[in-house]
């Protein structure tokens, strides 16, 4: 009971020993070398010199996707969209238009799925999922049977 009470109280009125503790943990803990199972692989920087970023634009004017041109030449898709903005290529518009919007309105209501509608528009689900919700339309639960389907 002695020993616990002046343990207490050494803590409480000598609070730098407990910090000077913590720090020493801290530094042996961040200080020790770490091993590694398997080294940790690297990105491979690709940069496109100007005859390869010009068949890039090239392809795209002529109806390649910035994700089909993103694989073809090992870039990201972000990196293909900013080399067509620096090389002055206007670009196509993305997502739905207001006809597609409005049509896909009244077929996800009948029983289409937003994986059909994607495939129908040339785009993905969550696009437009993202056009259908913007138009007021109520999404159906992932467990809701499709109108027209028997149980």
């Amino acid at each position: 009971m002695w020993s616990t009470n002046v343990e207490v109280v050494h803590l409480y009125s000598n609070p730098d020993a407990g910090l000077k503790r913590l720090l020493k943990l801290l530094v042996k803990a961040t200080s020790s070398p770490r091993t590694r199972e398997r080294p940790t692989s690297r990105q491979a920087q690709v940069r496109l010199d100007h005859y390869r970023a010009d068949a890039l634009a090239a392809s795209y004017c002529d109806g390649k996707t910035i994700n089909e041109l993103a694989d073809r030449y090992g870039i990201h898709r972000v990196t293909a969209a900013s080399l067509l903005r620096r090389l002055g290529v206007e670009r196509r518009r993305v997502g739905l238009s207001d006809e597609q919007v409005d049509e896909a309105s009244h077929l996800y209501p009948e029983g289409w799925s937003l994986a059909r509608l994607a495939e129908r528009y040339e785009g993905t689900d969550m696009t437009v999922r993202r056009y259908l919700v913007l138009a007021g339309v109520v999404m159906r639960s992932p467990h809701e049977r499709r109108p027209g389907r028997s149980a």
